[in-house]
C-alpha cells in the first residue's frame, strides 16, 4: 500500500538544501525503480562430438577437444553470473487524513524520526457516479510547519512534483490535465535561492470523464512523487487506491468537497474569464543566446466607460516583493524578472506590467512565455494565467526592434541588451570562424601529448616498427587510413551531438562517458585489441589467403580502426585550444559543429601522418625481429591497464556492484577473444563458423545478464563537505559560492569528472601537493568540486557560460570581484594555481 521509504531504506535520506537536491532526486528514484530479483541458474546447453584418439594429432580431434574446454570454461562463467540477489521493502504507518477516507486512500511520506512530514489522501467528490458524468479527484497534501513541495516550475532548486492517476480499465484520457493552484515563492538557502511551490495544505487534482459504459466499480489509483523542504530536503513518493461505485450520483461528505472547491478557488483564471483583454508585446525578436529584451504585459479591464453605470475594477499590485508578483513557468534557457507596474498608455482602465527575460548561453527552440501574475482587482487578489509565443534565434540572427505603443515611454537602452548579471548567464564571446578552426587544430595536435592517447600511441609506435622498411606508398596508405578512422569517427561523434542538440538535448566533450553502456563497450573495444595483441586472434586475416595484397588490406584496416580508438580514447581528455575550439562549435550550427570536429581530426592525426612522409625516420628504429613479438605483448598489458580505470570509472558512478558487473564482461570478451581465435584457422569450414558462432553467441549472453547499469546500483554522489588529499570540498552550489564571497573568503571551482585523465593528471601532479595545501590554508581559499561525471545540465551551463565544452576547468573567485572569476589553464602549474589564490584574496 504505502511506498514511502523508511529512513533505513532511503538511499539518500534528509538532503541539505541547497546542495544535491536534483541528484539526490535521480539517486532516489533510480532506488525506487530498480528493485532486485532472485535469478536463478540455466541449464547449460550441451555440445556433442566424437571422443578423439588420444593418440590423434589430427586438427578434428583437436579442435574437438578445444571446443569440450571452452563449452566449459562458458558454463561455469555463466553459472558465476547468475547469482541471487534480493531486495528488502518496508512500508511505512499510515496517518488518517481526513478521517473519512478510506485508509487505502491514504499514505505519508518523508519521516523525520516517527513523524511524516507529508500526509496525502485520494480526495473525489463522488461516492457513486453516473456514467458519461464529470468526477472531481486529487491528492490532497498536508505538510508540516514551514515544510513545502513544488510547483510544476520549482523555480532554482528542488523538482516538480507530479501526481498520476490511472484506473482500471479506463482510457488514458480519462483523467484531464492537472490543476495547479497558484503558487507562492520561497526564500531559501538565505534568500539566494528562489523557489516556486506550496506550503500548509494543497489539492493537486484532475477530472474524471466516468466512461459511458462504465459499470460496477471502478478502482482509482494515485502516484504522487514529490520534494518535501524546510531547511534539509526529503524526497517523497505515495500510492493510494479507491473505489468509485457506478450508478446514480451520490456526493461524497461535505468536508472532502470543501477541500476540493477550496482548491478550485486557487486556480489561476485567464483574462477571458474575468471578462478582461490582454496584450504581450516583446521590444525585439527573436530572443538570442545572452541577450535581455523587455516584455510588457497589457492588460485592459475596460476599453471605454462601462455600460449601466458598473464601475471597472481598479487593478493593483499587492504590497509583496517581486519575485511573488510574477512566478513563472519553465522556459528553456530564459530566466524571467518582474520589473513592476505602470498605467495603460491608451485604455480607459489598465495597467502595464514590464518584466525582462534573459537567455542563457545555449540555442534554444521556439518557446512560451508563460506564468502567473499575482494582482489585486478592487483590492480582491486575483492570480492571471498569461501566456504568448516566444521566438528564439541564434546569436547571428537579425535582431528586429519592435516600436510598440507600451514602449514610448521607455529609455530604448532598457529595453533590449546582453545580460551581465552575476547570477545571468554570460553569453559566449563568439570566435572568428577562422580562429575556432585553428584552436580545433592546435588542440587536435596537443591531444596526442595528453595522458589518454599515450597507449595508442605505443600501438602506433609498434606500427612505424612494422613500416619502417615498407614501401613508401604502403606506409603513407597507412597513415591515410588512420587519419579516416579518426576524422570518420569524430564525424559520427558529430552528428550525435547534432542529433542531440535537434531533439533539445545539450551535451558537451566527453559526454558519452557518462553513460556506462559506452564505457563497457569501450572496455570490450580495449580488451579485444589486447586479446589481438597477444596473439589470441587476427583482424580479419585468412588462413587460406595470406598474400600480399591481403595483408596490406588487412594492415589498413587495423590502422583505420586504431584512428577510431584513438578518438575514443582521446575524448576524455582536454587540451589547450580544445576546450574554447568545442564549445564553440557546441553553440554554433551544424555545418560548423561538423567542420570544426573534422579539423579536430586532422590535428590529431597529423603528428603520424608526417612521420608516414618522411621516411628517414627509418634508420633510428631496429630492423624488425623477435623484440617485436614482445614489444607487441607488452602494449596488450598497457590496454589492459587502461581497462582498470574504466572499472575505476564505473565503480565511481555505478558502485561496486555495477563495477563487478563490466568485471565479467570484459572478463568475457576476453574469452569470446580466444574461442573466436581458437576456431579462426580450423581446416572445417562447419568448426569455424561454430566456434565463431559460440564466441558471439557467449559474448551476447553475458552481456544480456551483465550490462544492466540500472540507475538504481548508482553510487550516491557526495552530499556534503567531503576531504580529499587533506583538502576539504564543498559540492558545487553557485549560491553557495556567492554567500562566501560575501563574507569576504575567495572560492576556487574544481570542473571535473572521474573519466576525465587530464583532471585527474592535474590532482595528482597539482592539486594535491603540499605546496597547493599549504596555500589553501594561507588565503583561506574555500574549495568547491563540480562532480561532471554523471550527467548534470546546471555544471554544463556553467561550462558553456565559460566557452567550455567540457572538463577539467577551473575558476578561482575574488571577494573583490564576485561576477569575475579567473579562468585558469586546463593543464595547471602549481605556481600558476598559488599565484591566482595569493591575487584573489588580494595578497601581493
Amino acid at each position: 500500500m504505502s511506498t514511502a521509504e523508511s529512513p533505513q531504506d532511503d538511499p539518500y535520506p534528509q538532503r541539505r538544501t541547497p546542495t544535491g537536491l536534483l541528484r539526490g532526486r535521480r539517486v532516489y528514484r533510480r532506488a525506487l525503480s530498480c528493485p532486485r530479483s532472485r535469478r536463478r541458474g540455466m541449464p547449460v546447453a550441451d555440445a556433442r562430438c566424437p571422443a578423439p584418439d588420444p593418440q590423434a594429432h589430427t586438427p578434428a580431434a583437436r579442435a574437438c577437444a578445444s571446443a569440450r574446454m571452452a563449452i566449459a570454461l562458458a558454463g561455469v562463467l555463466t553459472l558465476l553470473l547468475l547469482l541471487p540477489a534480493t531486495a528488502l521493502a518496508e512500508d511505512n504507518p499510515l496517518f488518517a487524513i481526513p478521517e473519512h477516507v478510506p485508509e487505502s486512500a491514504r499514505d505519508t511520506a518523508a519521516p523525520v524520526g516517527d513523524r511524516p512530514m507529508a500526509r496525502t489522501a485520494l480526495l473525489l467528490d463522488r461516492e457513486q457516479a453516473a456514467p458519461g458524468e464529470r468526477v472531481r479527484v486529487g491528492v490532497h497534501f498536508t505538510m508540516e510547519p514551514g515544510w513545502h513541495i513544488y510547483w510544476r516550475n520549482s523555480g532554482q532548486s528542488g523538482y516538480p512534483s507530479e501526481v498520476d492517476f490511472a484506473a482500471d480499465a479506463l482510457p488514458d484520457d480519462a483523467f484531464g490535465p492537472l490543476l495547479w493552484p497558484a503558487p507562492r515563492a520561497f526564500e531559501e538557502g538565505g534568500g539566494f535561492i528562489i523557489t516556486y511551490g506550496y506550503g500548509g495544505t494543497v489539492v493537486l487534482g484532475a477530472d474524471l470523464i466516468v466512461p459511458e459504459d462504465a459499470e460496477g466499480t471502478l478502482e482509482l489509483n494515485a502516484v504522487a512523487d514529490f520534494l518535501i523542504c524546510e531547511v534539509d530536503c526529503i524526497p517523497g513518493i505515495t500510492r493510494m487506491s479507491r473505489s468509485l461505485a457506478i450508478g446514480p450520483a451520490e456526493p461524497t461528505p461535505a468536508e472532502e468537497i470543501a477541500l476540493l472547491d477550496a482548491s478550485r478557488d486557487r486556480l489561476p483564471v485567464t483574462a477571458p474569464d474575468r471578462g478582461w483583454s490582454t496584450e504581450v508585446a516583446l521590444a525585439a525578436r527573436p530572443l538570442r543566446p545572452g541577450d535581455t529584451v523587455r516584455a510588457t504585459l497589457g492588460l485592459v479591464t475596460c476599453d471605454g466607460p462601462p455600460e449601466d453605470g458598473a464601475a471597472c475594477p481598479e487593478l493593483a499590485l499587492p504590497d509583496a516583493p517581486e519575485h511573488q508578483l510574477f512566478i513563472p513557468d519553465a522556459m528553456e534557457g530564459t530566466s524571467v524578472a518582474f520589473l513592476g507596474a505602470r498605467e495603460h498608455p491608451s485604455a480607459y482602465a489598465g495597467r502595464l506590467f514590464d518584466l525582462e527575460l534573459t537567455a542563457g548561453p545555449d540555442r534554444a527552440r521556439d518557446d512560451t512565455f508563460s506564468g502567473v501574475l499575482r494582482l489585486l482587482a478592487d483590492g480582491e487578489p486575483v492570480a492571471l494565467d498569461i501566456a504568448a509565443p516566444l521566438p528564439r534565434g541564434d546569436r547571428e540572427a537579425a535582431v528586429e526592434t519592435l516600436a510598440h505603443p507600451f514602449f514610448l515611454d521607455v529609455d530604448p537602452d532598457t529595453l533590449t541588451g546582453e545580460a551581465s548579471s552575476a547570477s545571468a548567464p554570460r553569453p559566449l564571446q563568439p570566435l572568428p570562424w577562422w580562429q575556432a578552426l585553428l584552436f580545433a587544430f592546435l588542440g587536435g595536435m596537443l591531444l596526442n601529448l595528453m595522458p589518454c592517447v599515450f597507449p595508442i600511441l605505443a600501438i602506433k609506435v609498434y606500427g612505424l616498427a612494422e613500416l619502417a622498411h615498407e614501401s613508401r606508398s604502403r606506409t603513407v596508405l597507412s597513415g591515410v587510413a588512420y587519419t579516416a578512422g579518426i576524422v570518420g569517427s569524430l564525424l559520427l561523434l558529430a552528428l550525435v551531438v547534432v542529433g542531440l542538440r535537434a531533439g533539445g538535448t545539450a551535451v558537451g566533450w566527453g559526454f558519452q562517458f557518462q553513460e556506462p553502456l559506452f564505457i563497457a563497450f569501450v572496455g570490450a573495444v580495449l580488451v579485444l585489441f589486447a586479446a589481438n595483441l597477444f596473439g589470441a586472434f587476427e583482424i580479419g586475416v585468412s588462413a587460406s589467403r595470406l598474400d600480399a595484397a591481403t595483408a596490406r588490406a588487412h594492415g589498413l584496416r587495423r590502422s583505420f580502426f586504431e584512428g577510431i580508438l584513438a578518438v575514443i580514447l582521446a575524448t576524455p581528455c582536454s587540451a589547450p585550444f580544445l576546450g574554447a575550439a568545442v564549445g564553440f562549435a557546441l553553440a554554433g550550427s551544424a555545418p560548423l559543429i561538423l567542420a570544426i570536429f573534422a579539423v579536430l581530426g586532422l590535428g590529431l592525426a597529423i603528428p603520424y601522418v608526417l612521420l608516414t612522409l618522411m621516411p628517414q625516420w627509418g634508420r633510428w628504429l631496429p630492423r624488425p625481429g623477435p623484440w617485436m613479438d614482445h614489444f607487441r605483448r607488452f602494449l596488450g598489458f598497457v590496454l589492459l591497464g587502461t581497462t582498470v580505470w574504466l572499472l575505476w570509472i564505473v565503480g565511481q558512478s555505478t558502485g561496486s556492484d555495477g563495477m563487478t558487473r563490466l568485471l565479467v564482461f570484459l572478463v568475457a570478451c576476453a574469452l569470446a577473444a580466444w574461442i573466436y581465435g581458437l576456431f579462426q584457422h580450423a581446416a572445417s569450414r562447419g568448426w569455424r563458423v561454430g566456434g565463431h558462432v559460440l564466441a558471439i553467441a557467449l559474448l551476447l549472453a553475458v552481456a544480456a545478464v551483465t550490462l544492466r547499469f540500472g540507475d538504481g546500483t548508482s553510487a550516491s554522489p557526495a552530499d556534503g563537505p567531503t576531504t580529499s588529499a587533506g583538502i576539504t570540498w564543498e559540492v558545487f552550489d553557485e549560491h553557495a559560492i556567492a554567500q562566501v564571497l560575501e563574507g569576504g573568503q575567495p572560492v576556487f571551482v574544481d570542473f571535473t569528472a572521474d573519466w576525465c585523465i587530464t583532471c585527474k593528471f592535474n590532482e595528482r601532479t597539482v592539486i594535491n601537493t603540499d605546496r597547493v595545501r599549504e596555500a589553501i590554508a594561507t588565503h583561506d581559499v574555500v574549495m568547491f568540486k563540480a562532480d561532471w561525471t554523471r550527467r548534470d545540465d546546471r555544471i554544463r551551463e556553467v561550462l558553456a557560460r565559460f566557452g567550455k565544452a567540457g572538463v577539467p576547468m577551473y575558476l578561482t573567485y575574488s571577494p573583490a570581484a564576485p561576477d569575475d572569476p579567473e579562468v585558469l589553464p586546463e593543464l595547471l602549474t602549481a605556481d600558476r594555481l598559488i599565484t591566482s589564490f595569493a591575487r584573489a584574496a588580494g595578497t601581493p
